[in-house]
């Protein structure tokens, strides 16, 4: 059956459902990868550019179109919060809290900020670097948070997740609304023209 012919049965399927799926999987992605994890930013890239695409062609008028070009907004602050978000959650949470001995000092380089490798008081290598690391020399101790799995990077602050979650709570919130809300004037406005061939 042609979602034109059923836009609303089309929207409840697909566009809500990616939706909700679309969360859940960028929240897992940053969970199990990391923060700063190349593969949990692709991921959050794909599953933003298919929702916003979903969205735009839920209706095909010109308000469905400015909509998904606020989903799309909506998915990148989203992005930035939520990993922010997650991080601070997976360290208050699993992380742990030791005296870290700096064994490399790796300055400024361009664009790319300083970082330093540690290691745990017991010995152990942290997987993921330090960065800023700014003013820093090799032997030198510090105290830091770190996550013992290796998923995000240590922090020298107590991870206190509270802002970044109440952003993303917010920013959720409102695509929600926005996406919940489309069968109520989705339909309604100009059509977008499609193209000629």
């Amino acid at each position: 059956m042609k979602s034109t012919e059923h836009p609303h049965r089309f929207w409840a399927w697909y566009t809500v459902s990616a939706l909700f799926g679309s969360l859940a999987a960028a929240w897992l992605a940053v969970w199990q990868f990391g923060a700063a994890n190349p593969v949990a930013w692709v991921v959050l890239c794909v599953l933003g550019v298919a929702l916003t695409g979903l969205v735009g062609n839920a209706y095909r008028t010109q308000a469905t179109s400015i909509a998904a070009l606020l989903v799309l907004v909506l998915f990148a602050g989203i992005g930035f919060f939520g990993t922010g978000a997650v991080s601070g959650t997976v360290l208050s949470t699993d992380g742990k809290r030791t005296v870290a001995q700096i064994t490399a000092v790796h300055p400024r380089n361009g664009k790319a900020a300083g970082y330093c490798l540690l290691r745990t008081a017991e010995g152990q290598d942290i997987a993921k670097r330090l960065s800023p690391c700014e003013g820093r020399d090799v032997g030198n101790r510090l105290e830091v948070t770190y996550d013992p799995a290796g998923r995000q990077y240590p922090t020298e602050n107590l991870p206190d997740p509270g802002g970044a979650v109440r952003w993303t709570a917010g920013l959720v919130a409102v695509l929600v609304l926005l996406v919940l809300s489309m069968p109520l004037w989705g339909p309604r406005g100009p059509r977008v023209r499609e193209r000629q061939r």
